[in-house]
């Protein structure tokens, strides 16, 4: 059971980046003050206080 769960999680935490990944692609095209190392490393933080905030929600931890 708790195979099921983490593996759950880890395809959660997949779907989410991907998503994110992509919207992150077109910010980066439309805003050129994105791009280099300090966008990036917002974007990271924020990819993982996202993935927090999801996996909440869906385990109720």
């Amino acid at each position: 059971m708790m195979y099921i769960v983490q593996s759950t999680l880890q395809f959660l935490d997949l779907c989410i980046y991907l998503i994110l990944k992509k919207l992150f692609m077109s910010i980066e095209m439309n805003d050129p003050a994105m791009k280099g190392f300090d966008g990036y490393a917002v974007k990271v933080l924020d990819f993982i206080n996202e993935s927090i905030k999801i996996r909440k929600v869906f385990t109720g931890l």
